[in-house]
């Protein structure tokens, strides 16, 4: 096996653990979601909050300098997320007020 295959392999294995890395943390950022929406839907709140969503990207706009993602990559990764956390409580607000 040559160097650059054993490179390769080496690699592919950091980007296994990188990927299990971000998915314990999409994970967790979940879990954190659902027991806003559950608070939300308590306080009566609208499940989104479009100036929350604005401030997050700002934060992450900060955070982009120099880094190999640029601003544009990372708001499209965090839109997709928020998005499927946004469903997830809606879901869930869904199923709380159908128990009410």
């Amino acid at each position: 096996m040559t160097n650059e295959n054993v490179e390769l392999i080496e690699l592919r294995a950091a980007i296994d653990n990188v990927d299990s890395q971000i998915v314990r943390l999409l994970n967790e950022r979940v879990e954190i979601a659902v027991k806003m929406g559950v608070l939300k839907t308590k306080l009566k709140k609208p499940i989104r909050d479009e100036n929350r969503e604005a401030e997050v990207k700002r934060k992450l706009s900060l955070l982009t300098g120099g880094e190999s993602l640029s601003e544009y990559h990372i708001h499209t990764i965090y839109e997709t997320i928020m998005h499927v956390c946004l469903e997830i409580q809606q879901n869930l607000n869904a199923t709380i007020e159908a128990q009410n």
